[in-house]
């Protein structure tokens, strides 16, 4: 009967004299599916709390072809430093940005 013990995922590794087979596959398996489910829970209340700051703002989207200005349209509206080249597909990300409005409201700019 041959045990160690991994450091890293925390799981009992049985070599020749496993009592069902894949035992340890099945173990591995299903830390690392408690693994992930945390960290989606964790991303699902960060995403959450995001959308309730963006609540009842108004949303603009600057949409278009590639390569024609839209980073640079939303840097002169916003004010921001997002980076801007003269390549295709150089931001594929979308970012948000805060607009202020000459009526003193808000807005938020989707690029």
């Amino acid at each position: 009967f041959k045990e160690t013990m991994s450091r890293h995922s925390g799981v009992t590794v049985q070599y020749h004299y496993e009592t069902e087979p894949f035992e340890t596959e099945r173990k591995l398996l299903r830390v690392l599916e408690k693994r992930l489910k945390r960290r989606l829970a964790r991303e699902q209340r960060s995403k959450e709390e995001q959308r309730k700051g963006r609540q009842g703002v108004p949303t603009v989207g600057i949409v278009g072809y590639t390569n024609v200005g839209k980073t640079s349209l939303m840097n002169a509206l916003t004010g921001s430093d997002l980076r801007e080249r003269d390549l295709f597909f150089e931001t594929l990300d979308t970012t948000f940005r805060r607009l202020r409005l000459p009526s003193g409201g808000g807005a938020i700019v989707a690029g």
